[in-house]
């Protein structure tokens, strides 16, 4: 790495309070949850087997230990070196984290519920099951929230990150 940019970056954690690689592994888990979230609700295959099948119950357990792993990172303090960071996109990633979470947690309930109801309109597979996990409109909010998350992310994080 040349000096010059070692430089640059160890200015750039000063002023924003965060180290640069802890801004894009959270900004990379809310857009990996909000990909994943978004698959979901549109019934979308969220993963396949081997043999390019995989069965209702074993995508909601992949992918509500998937979104819980999500959760579990975006609820970590962020470090914040030198007291409190003066950088506004520390407050946009602690917001979108608890955004993140929240949305997460009501996705894995859905999910949940469904499971133990064994309602899936005995669709063999999450794409064929997810209009009896979730209401049309309850989707529809979910997915607004989502897209809202990723445009926050993009417009107040990793805007100003540059």
């Amino acid at each position: 790495m040349p000096l010059s940019s070692s430089i640059q970056d160890f200015s750039f954690s000063k002023e924003i309070g965060l180290d640069p690689i802890t801004v894009l592994s959270l900004s990379g888990t809310i857009i990996q949850f909000v990909d994943l979230g978004t698959k979901l609700l549109e019934g979308k295959a969220v993963v396949t087997h081997q043999d390019g099948k995989m069965f209702v119950e074993e995508e909601i357990g992949f992918a509500v230990k998937n979104i819980r792993a999500s959760i579990a990172k975006l609820q970590r303090p962020l470090d914040v070196k030198e007291g409190k960071s003066t950088w506004p996109g520390t407050v946009a990633l602690e917001r979108l984290s608890q955004r993140s979470t929240s949305v997460g947690t009501t996705l894995i309930l859905s999910m949940e519920n469904a499971r133990k109801r064994k309602d899936y309109n005995m669709g063999k597979t999450l794409q064929q099951s997810s209009s009896s996990i979730w209401k049309t409109s309850e989707a529809k909010t979910l997915r607004g929230e989502l897209l809202g998350i990723q445009d926050s992310l993009n417009s107040n994080v990793l805007e100003d990150f540059q």
